[in-house]
């Protein structure tokens, strides 16, 4: 390759180098070392690019080769020193020694100052090496070379070059003597630096410690310093570096050896100074130097520039704690003296002269100097480190002690403290410091006349320290001795004089001014200065903040306060924070308060006083809670009284008045005279009993305004001229008002509270009461009369006169009291005349009949609604205004006003529900509800009542007030009918007028209402009670006749539905016109009562006499029928029902009396009549819901009876379809389905339908529903779970017992599962257990436990119909007593027969004679004999003979056949058994029972036969045919089928009966016939040879502890 082409190469190479193309370059360098592979430029652009590409080792090695090849270029070098700098990896390090020192030649001569500087480099990777040596012989040189290199090059490159070789022998060089004189002999003919370097090595040596060679020239080393630095200073007059050593020395030789500042020192410090002034060391003498003159002030400012120059060594942070301990700066004393500690060893701390130790101990006792001082609280640290200091060298010994005696004197301990005084002052008897701290022991050991010995004593030894002269002012400050208080004064100006820096003598002047002069403005101007100086000290700071709220300067102490906790921090500022917050609760600031107070309480959190002032600041905002807790948190930690009474005042603000009340008597308990406590104790019993006012607990209010007044009594006798205690009073006495007077019987007043003139202590009447509250009022006013509230005292009074007004008996008293009333508020709205509330009571005044001025009333209104538009009261008072006018619109509009302002104010719905009333409106009972709901108030209870008993149950014919047609009796139509009113409509109503009744006992239209509320809630003992109230108030012949009558025969009427038909009939006898209902409630009595049927009919032809009402005629007739018929006159009861259907208009006819009629032919046979009735019957509207399943029920009756039983079920379809609602519609069908015996399936869902609807015949509804079940077979779970059902809903029910004994005798008639096979007990009885060897079915009926339940089911049921026959207006009273006895004969029978079949003793005797159930209970007498001979042996002939007699005397008993034909097999003769199964069978079917469970037992007794063996074809024969006859009659059943699959399997069939069997496996799993069930699947699995399946099945029956598994595992093995 030419030159030309690697000219080429080389410069594409260069400009790829230029772009950062670095692959490109290299590529072009491989090109050109190609023709020259030592090509100088192409190996540095190698080098380069391969740095830059990373590649480092390539880079190395093409610069080395780059070196190699022209060794005096510096480019190469150059690349390969920036490679070894930029690799920072110590094996490169050589390689950058040998570039620095390689370039330093090759520019020696061509560049001076690159020379220089890879000297310097040079020098630097030496001590990169780690080799000082190499690194001080290199540079030393380069300085030897600077002169004869150009001065501006020497003058540049100089300085840095002797920096640098002073910094390596200060830090690095090693210390050795040898050294220290090669440098001795370098600085004789050297420089200011030489000498500098020089010095600086003898610091470093003379800080080396434990070396012999060292030690033993220290003295000579440290003199070689000073005289070295001296001869300098003296040598060069502008030397600041010798000048600075020795200023440090000369300090440090005063602060931390204890020597004395000289003269000569000053003047050296002075000539510093004049050379240098802002270097830090120039600021620390200066600062020393004011400190030793006195100048406080300068030495702190010149100390602050000290620090802030560089890191102050250990001796400036000395001098800076001096300083600040002089000033009384403790803390940042502390601080300074810890810097210094932490300084000592630094770098800074080697630039003189110092002994580590004696600085360190010099800093130690600044230290302990600054931590004993009066603000600190923990002084534990202070004793160790003076404990530390005494056992240190003893240099410090004598301060030391005094320090360690001073700590344990501020800690507490005096005697130890004086134990240590002591100790000193027996070497030094003149030691003044310790005579202080002694006179402090004493004095704090009450040795007051030794302290003030010792302490002047002090004073005469040394009078310059302000110290002794504060200690004496105290001690004769605290002497309490006036004239030593006032010598005090001296004592601290003096000490203010020497030490005017300290701010505890102007504090104590303060204290002196304050407390002894009472000299607030000297005061005030000690503590401000002692502030000044000191905002740490925080009793000066709260006694300035104390004067200043003296002297009203609020926001000055806010400002004060707040300043002081921002400068301190939370931890040390607990009370600063705890006064700004009992400052900030003073002037109303509660958040700003309660936020100081929690601060406080971060540092102190046991701090009682603050707690408490958190609870009232908690209080002041209002969040109770919060108070409560911060309260008890006070009281748990001071116990303070006024705690206690927060935390009562607090639970009676909270409404928990019964607590605040235990609170307060506690309180009284330690401290009966405390009167907040008797104020508050006052105030929670008053509210306690305004409480129980609202509710309506009239006696417990009573008692608390008894205990009020009590209190109140005993408060005034402490202090008679406080307002809100005879305010109180009056209050009080005020509450009772509501209440009636019989309340207040008993209620005592204190002594001191009753009149003079009256010469009695009690109070038996309202006015009386109100008497005293007028008296306290009065009492108020006289006690404050120009206070801000004597408006409204006499507010208070008007309204007092106004309820004595309304309370007075005669006129002329009404008068007087209206006028005291009227002149007490005109007084009110003198005082105050912009108060609505004035105004507004002004207008009820006039209202009353007493002044009946209704124009200045609607004025007074009108005034009251424009000072206050929004006030309810005033617009529902208004409204009252415009009723008693007639004026409907205006009171409409007015009481609309009060609704807008304020919805939940009861007045203005009450008003808009009586106007309402007055129109008639349909939201009346709405709007009374609704007021109701709000609040108790007499007259919305009053309006609720009238317009629900009127409108709700009466109509408005027959309202319950006075009058003709206001009787408040029950219509006989519509005594026992549902009305609009909802129950719990009728329970607020209930309770209301129960509270107006029990405030106001002689208002007999509330107590009308109550009683005709509770007849229609059929609480008729309670409505007895409210008529017989009614019937006493008017028993004095005062009342209206009509109005006595109205009463009495009310209460007649519920005599009658109590039951008490007697008392009944002798208070109707008493009226004196009695209407057509009461002659109809009075043959009800006549009905109940024995040989009262003639009077009864008489009375109801007196009731057709009195009324010419079709209706209430046609009713007439109906109730005579009944009567009629329940005597067994059924041609008079038929005459009675006909007339009572001939009454016209049609519409008229009572439909009871229709249906009853229908009813009464169909029973008679007469077809005619019944269907002409049935006519009329569905032409009639009927609106009453409970007539449709009436009339239903008889149209499907007479079309059963006509043989149309679907035609029956359709009309029921249609009524239902009508009246979808209807529970009772939905009940009747299904009744009528289950009679029918038609879609049994649809049954069940019927009856569950009509329970859902009208859950009251959810008994009856869901027994039906279970029979449906049972009839269709579900009896297992769902019949069950329908009758428990019925039986939870009312647990008296005949019916419910009834179908769950139909269920239980269902389950085991039909041969439970638990019989089919007899258990097997042990392994003796497996042969026996096998069906063909054994029993395969028990026929004994059903299992003694079941048919033990099954007989206390009927037990209940005949005790749930005892219950009814004696409840009051029951249905079935109405039953003939024929029906009733049957229906008993029939539960007796059923009892004895489940009685029997469990096995139980029968006792018959004690049964009542019938004739119809004699004979079944001989029978099963003899029965229960036989089945107890049986145990023994079988029957004999007389005994099977007796049985035989009674089964033929009740024949048509097919129980009996089958008790009989158990008799026979029992016995031993399987043949009469079968013959009397046979005519079980034909005598079931002759009286319509289903034979379907006598073919079942008829199929087993085939089958045990047939087992036994003899005549086994006939047996079989016989029970196939018994089979196929009981699926015809049976519903498919477990037992049917299993039974079924036996006759299958024992007929040879035995793959069939496998199949059947293994479908009833699952079906009957948990079921006793699981077992039996599982054991012929066994069998039929060997007879098919399925062994495989056997065994497993062998083993499930083991796994589930099967009785048959034994025997399955003997057939498995024999057969298997």
């Amino acid at each position: 390759m030419s030159a030309k082409e690697v000219k080429a190469a080389l410069k594409a190479a260069r400009e790829a180098l230029d772009k950062k193309d670095y692959q490109e370059a290299l590529k072009q360098c491989k090109v050109a070392l190609r023709a020259d592979r030592t090509n100088y430029t192409a190996l540095v652009f190698v080098g380069v690019a391969t740095k830059e590409l990373q590649q480092f080792d390539q880079s190395y090695a093409a610069f080395t080769k780059a070196t190699q090849s022209n060794p005096d270029m510096p480019l190469a070098w150059q690349g390969l020193a920036d490679f070894c700098v930029k690799q920072k990896d110590p094996k490169y390090y050589r390689d950058l020694t040998m570039c620095y020192e390689r370039l330093s030649k090759i520019n020696e001569s061509r560049d001076p100052g690159k020379c220089c500087s890879f000297a310097e480099k040079t020098g630097d990777s030496w001590l990169m090496r780690e080799q000082p040596l190499q690194a001080l012989a290199c540079w030393q040189a380069a300085l030897d070379k600077l002169s004869g290199f150009p001065a501006d090059v020497a003058e540049a490159k100089r300085p840095s070059l002797c920096r640098k070789v002073s910094d390596v022998i200060v830090s690095q060089l090693p210390v050795d003597l040898e050294y220290v004189e090669q440098l001795s002999q370098a600085r004789i003919a050297g420089s200011a630096e030489a000498v500098q370097i020089y010095i600086l090595y003898l610091l470093r040596v003379l800080q080396v410690e434990g070396d012999d060679a060292i030690d033993e020239q220290r003295a000579d080393l440290e003199s070689s310093v000073l005289r070295e630095c001296e001869a300098m200073r003296q040598s060069f007059a502008d030397d600041v570096f010798s000048r600075q050593l020795l200023c440090l020395t000369a300090v440090s030789k005063c602060q931390v050896q204890g020597g004395t500042w000289s003269e000569g020192d000053a003047a050296l410090c002075q000539e510093l100074s004049g050379l240098q002034e802002d270097n830090s060391v120039v600021q620390l003498v200066n600062a020393y130097t004011r400190l030793q003159s006195g100048d406080l002030d300068g030495a702190i400012e010149a100390m602050a520039t000290a620090r802030s120059g560089r890191q102050a060594c250990p001796l400036t942070w000395c001098v800076s704690a001096e300083i600040l301990l002089r000033v009384h700066a403790y803390d940042e004393a502390c601080h300074s003296a810890r810097q210094g500690l932490c300084g000592i060893g630094s770098k800074q701390s080697k630039e003189y002269p110092m002994d580590a130790a004696q600085m360190k101990s010099t800093l130690q006792m600044c230290m302990a100097r600054g931590m004993l001082h009066e603000d600190q609280e923990h002084f534990e640290d202070a004793i160790n480190l003076c404990n530390e200091l005494c056992n240190q060298k003893p240099g410090a010994g004598g301060v030391a002690e005094l320090l360690l005696a001073k700590a344990y004197l501020l800690n507490g301990d005096a005697s130890q403290a004086s134990d240590i005084c002591d100790g000193v002052l027996r070497h030094d008897s003149s030691n003044h410091l310790a005579l202080c701290i002694q006179s402090c022991a004493e004095s704090a050991c009450e040795h007051y006349r030794s302290a003030e010995g010792s302490i002047a004593e002090a004073i005469q030894l040394c009078p310059t320290v302000a110290e002794y002269y504060l200690q004496l002012g105290r001690m004769l400050w605290e002497s309490q001795d006036g004239e030593k208080r006032r010598q005090s004064r001296a004592s601290f100006m003096k000490a203010a004089q020497l030490d005017p820096h300290d701010s505890r003598p102007f504090y104590q002047l303060g204290v002196y001014y304050a407390d002894y002069e009472q000299d607030l403005t000297k005061a005030l101007r000690c503590f401000q200065k002692a502030v000044d100086m000191n905002s740490g000290n925080l009793k000066a700071v709260t006694r300035l903040g104390d004067c200043l709220q003296e002297q009203g300067n609020l926001t000055e102490a806010l400002e004060l306060y707040q300043k002081l906790t921002v400068s301190m921090p939370s931890s040390q500022s607990h009370l600063a924070w705890a006064k700004l917050g009992s400052l900030q609760l003073d002037t109303g600031h509660s958040q700003e308060a309660i936020t100081s107070l929690q601060t406080a309480l971060r540092s102190q959190p046991r701090n009682g006083s603050t707690w408490e002032a958190l609870g009232t600041a908690y209080m002041n905002r209002g969040s109770y809670a919060s108070a409560l807790k911060a309260l008890l948190r006070s009281v748990q930690l001071s116990s303070s009284i006024y705690g206690l009474c927060k935390i009562a005042d607090i639970k009676s603000r909270l409404g928990l008045n019964s607590e605040a009340i235990i609170d307060y008597r506690r309180l009284l308990e330690s401290n009966g005279q405390y009167l907040p406590a008797l104020k508050g104790l006052a105030e929670s019993y008053f509210l306690l009993a305004r409480d129980c006012v609202s509710k309506n607990f009239d006696k417990t209010a009573v008692d608390c305004v008894v205990e009020v007044l009590s209190a109140v009594a005993r408060a005034v006798a402490i202090n008679p001229r406080l307002l809100c205690t005879w305010k109180l009073l009056g209050d009080s006495c005020m509450l009772l008002t509501p209440l009636p007077s019989d309340v207040m019987e008993g209620l005592t007043i204190p002594p001191n509270f009753t009149d003079p003139q009256l010469q009695q202590t009690g109070v038996s009447t309202k006015s009386q009461l109100l008497a005293l509250a007028s008296r306290a009022y009065g009492q108020a006013l006289r006690v404050c009369p120009d206070t801000q509230y004597e408006h409204w005292l006499w507010h208070d009074l008007g309204i007092n006169y106004y309820e004595q007004m309304k309370n007075a008996a005669r006129e002329d008293s009404r008068v007087k009291f209206a006028g005291q009333s009227l002149q007490a508020l005109q007084n009110a709205i003198r005082l105050r005349p912009d108060e609505s509330s004035h105004w507004s009571s002004l207008g009820v005044l006039c209202t009353s009949a007493a002044v009946n001025k209704l124009a200045l009333a609607q004025h007074a209104f009108i005034k009251a609604l424009q000072l206050q538009p929004d006030d309810a009261t005033t617009w529902s008072n208004l409204g009252v205004l415009y009723i008693s006018q007639n004026n409907i619109e205006l009171a409409h509009k007015a009481f609309a006003k009060a609704q807008a302002v304020d919805p939940e104010y009861v007045g203005g719905w009450l008003g808009q529900a009586v106007v309402a009333e007055f129109m008639e409106h349909g939201e009346t009972q709405d709007l009374f509800h609704h007021a109701s709901q709000l609040t108790y108030h007499d007259q919305t209870a009053l309006g609720l009542g009238h317009w629900v008993c009127c409108k709700g149950l009466l109509g408005k014919s027959s309202a319950a007030t006075s009058g003709d047609e206001q009787d408040g009796s029950l219509a006989p139509e519509s005594a026992n009918k549902e009305t609009t009113c909802s129950a719990a409509a009728l329970d607020a109503v209930a309770n209301m007028m129960e509270k107006v009744t029990r405030r106001h006992p002689d208002n007999n239209s509330a107590l009308s209402m109550l009683g005709i509320v509770l007849e229609r809630q059929k609480l008729f003992v309670l409505a007895e009670q409210a008529y017989a109230k009614v019937c006493a108030n008017l028993g004095d012949g005062s009342g209206d006749p009509k109005d006595v009558d109205r009463a009495v025969a009310n209460h007649a009427r519920v005599l009658c539905l109590c039951g008490r038909y007697s008392e009944a009939m002798s208070k109707f006898s008493g009226l004196v016109e009695p209407r057509h209902a009461d002659y109809c409630w009075w043959a009800l009595a006549c009905y109940h009562t024995k040989d009262g049927y003639a009077m009864c009919i008489q009375l109801f032809e007196k009731a057709l006499s009195v009324t010419t009402e079709p209706r209430d005629r046609s009713a007439i007739f109906t109730a005579a029928a009944m009567a009629a018929y329940r005597n067994g006159e059924l041609d008079k009861c038929k005459d009675f029902l006909l007339q009572s259907s001939q009454v016209t208009p049609a519409s008229a006819v009572c439909q009871e009396g229709l249906c009853a009629l229908t009813a009464l032919c169909l029973l008679s046979g007469a077809l005619d009549i019944a269907r002409a009735a049935l006519a009329e019957l569905r032409k009639a509207d009927m609106t009453d819901v409970s007539l449709r399943a009436s009339r239903a029920y008889i149209e499907s009756a007479c079309q059963i009876v006509l043989g149309q039983t679907e035609v029956g079920r359709r009309q029921w379809v249609k009524e239902i379809h009508r009246s979808p609602a209807d529970g009772e519609l939905w009940s009747g069908f299904g009744r009528f389905l289950i009679q029918t015996k038609t879609y049994l399936d649809l049954c069940h869902h019927v009856t569950v339908t009509g329970a859902l609807l009208n859950p009251a015949l959810a008994a009856s509804t869901l027994s039906v529903s279970a029979l449906s079940l049972l009839s269709i077979g579900q009896k297992k779970t769902r019949a069950l779970r329908a009758v428990q059902k019925a039986i939870r809903a009312n647990p008296t029910s005949p019916h419910a017992w009834c179908a769950l004994a139909a269920c239980l005798g269902a389950r085991e008639d039909t041969a439970s599962p638990s019989e089919l096979s007899p258990p097997v007990t042990s392994e003796d009885d497996v042969d026996d257990a096998i069906p063909e060897q054994g029993d395969v079915i028990k026929a004994s009926g059903v299992l003694a436990k079941t048919d033990a339940l099954i007989a206390m089911c009927y037990a209940k049921a005949k005790a749930g119909l005892k219950e009814v026959q004696h409840t009051p207006s029951a249905t079935v009273q109405h039953t003939p007593a024929k029906s009733l006895q049957q229906l008993t004969d029939w539960m007796t029978v059923h009892y004895h027969t489940a009685m029997l079949q469990a096995g139980k003793a029968v006792n018959v005797a004690g049964e009542p004679p019938s004739e119809q159930v004699d004979l079944r209970l001989r029978l099963i007498k003899l029965l229960s004999e036989a089945g107890q001979l049986t145990t023994a042996g079988p029957l004999n002939g007389a005994q099977l003979a007796a049985v035989r007699q009674i089964v033929l005397a009740n024949g048509d008993l097919s129980l009996a056949w089958q008790s009989m034909a158990y008799c026979y097999s029992a016995a031993g003769s399987p043949l009469a058994a079968e013959l009397v199964l046979r005519q079980a069978v034909a005598t079931a079917s002759k009286t319509g029972a289903s034979p379907g469970v006598v073919l079942l037992r008829l199929t087993i007794l085939g089958l045990q036969q047939f087992c036994i063996g003899s005549d086994a074809e006939r047996w079989m024969a016989l029970a196939q045919e018994a089979m196929r006859e009981a699926l015809k009659q049976c519903q498919p059943s477990l037992a049917t089928q299993t039974v079924q699959a036996m006759v299958i399997f024992h007929s040879g069939n035995a793959k069939y009966a496998a199949r059947l069997f293994n479908q009833l496996l699952p079906r009957c799993e948990g079921n006793a016939v699981f077992h039996l069930v599982q054991y012929y699947v066994l069998r039929s699995q060997l007879q098919v040879k399925n062994y495989d399946a056997a065994k497993a099945l062998v083993e499930e029956m083991e796994r589930s502890g099967s009785p048959y598994h034994l025997v399955a595992f003997q057939l498995f093995q024999s057969l298997g």
